[in-house]
């Protein structure tokens, strides 16, 4: 916990060494993020230790596991707390909508229409809510295809594992 409240680095070594079945460094760094991202979600959304042990466990852990890492997150959890409501307000989506289609790029006597979409994200911060124009070109919608296919074949495949 102290990695989260207190900023600190993870100890790669250290991990490493009480991960002895796993050889490779950026699988420890995934699962050292896996395990920041459920605390802090936890903490985030008021979750009991009893409550997160029992998720941890359907998920597959160990219930010693799951019930050392519950040890450590209730007696961290003021802590964790304190440092998640310090921690600058991002927002939450509001809606969402498609304001333009095309763009003409005009100069020098010619025009040229460039195909793009443009999305307003209202996002709901501190302030109230805000626009937040966003403009997709051709490739990047290309581009998000490409990775949302990528991501489907990825849980297509580990689905399949047991």
């Amino acid at each position: 916990m102290d990695v989260i409240v207190e900023r600190k680095e993870f100890d790669l070594n250290k991990l490493c060494s009480l991960s002895q079945n796993i050889k490779e460094v950026d699988q420890v760094r995934g699962i050292a993020a896996c395990i920041v991202f459920i605390v802090t979600s936890g903490a985030k959304h008021g979750t009991s230790k009893e409550n997160l042990s029992d998720e941890l466990q359907q998920l597959g852990l160990p219930r010693e596991h799951a019930s050392s890492l519950c040890r450590v997150y209730s007696e961290r959890l003021q802590a964790l707390e304190t440092h998640l409501t310090n921690l600058p307000f991002v927002g939450r989506l509001h809606s969402m909508e498609r304001v333009k289609r095309d763009q003409t790029i005009s100069g020098g006597g010619y025009s040229v229409t460039r195909p793009h979409i443009t999305i307003d994200f209202k996002v709901e911060n501190e302030d109230g809510i805000q626009s937040n124009l966003v403009c997709f070109t051709q490739d990047d919608i290309n581009n998000i295809i490409v990775e949302l296919e990528s991501l489907k074949v990825q849980a297509e495949i580990f689905s399949k594992v047991d």
